[in-house]
């Protein structure tokens, strides 16, 4: 049976917020703390929550390059989604399309538009895109605040994550096929892709419906994203991963 670790992230325990002197809104350090927490490692599927309703905003794989090596989903990903998803993080850029995001997004809230330029155009490592701006706009109410960031982004949120086995035993099966490493690694990345692509499918979180409807903006939050319940989530996890090992044996 798949061994599911699941883990909840406090916000106020991993990360902490900090004003900079950088041009409003990415006044903001977000920081890491304890980066290699093992609780954390890879592989595994993660999820982003809004505390209050309990839908899902967003859902991604966590993956390793290889056994040996591990990357951590708090460190690697979390922190970088808090950034593009508020658009208050110091490392934020948008890499193309500034101009015709803002527009649409201005529909409904000038004041995000108005300090467009203070985001850089171009990859920072942390690039938003027109999704999360949209998410952003929608509530900036809460996340143009600059006292309290901390809490009021912690409040917001809720960060799940799945460790889960058989993903280490779908890349040992995959690799220790004779084929090339590069034939390998992209045969267990479109696995792993499958898995994602069918709960989001399932679930439905906010960027998932806007990334395939292009509904912009997108003016209430009311999507159709199915709650948040851990055993069911386990339970899905669970079966396709075992389909997918089935298929490699």
């Amino acid at each position: 049976m798949t061994d599911i670790k699941y883990v909840k992230i406090n916000i106020l325990n991993l990360f902490d917020i900090k004003s900079n002197n950088k041009k409003y809104p990415l006044n903001f350090d977000f920081i890491v703390r304890d980066k290699k927490n093992k609780n954390f490692s890879s592989n595994g599927i993660y999820f982003i929550t809004e505390k209050k309703v309990n839908k899902i905003v967003y859902i991604g794989i966590m993956l390793s390059k290889d056994l040996k090596s591990k990357n951590y989903v708090h460190a690697d990903r979390f922190n970088k989604h808090l950034e593009t998803l508020t658009l208050r993080g110091s490392n934020v850029g948008i890499k193309a399309k500034k101009d015709s995001w803002f527009n649409k997004c201005n529909k409904i809230n000038p004041e995000l538009y108005f300090f467009k330029n203070n985001i850089p155009n171009k990859d920072t490592g942390t690039t938003s895109d027109l999704n999360r701006v949209s998410y952003a706009n929608l509530n900036w109410k809460k996340f143009s605040n600059n006292n309290n960031l901390h809490e009021i982004i912690s409040n917001h949120f809720n960060l799940h994550y799945f460790k889960v086995s058989y993903f280490d035993e779908i890349m040992t099966n995959v690799f220790n096929n004779q084929k090339p490493v590069k034939f390998n690694k992209k045969n267990f990345l479109n696995i792993i892709q499958r898995i994602e692509d069918t709960i989001s499918k399932k679930y439905e979180p906010f960027l998932y419906v806007l990334k395939k409807n292009k509904k912009y903006p997108y003016k209430n939050q009311d999507w159709r994203s199915k709650i948040f319940e851990i055993s069911e989530i386990k339970n899905k996890i669970r079966n396709l991963s075992s389909i997918e090992l089935s298929k490699l044996k």
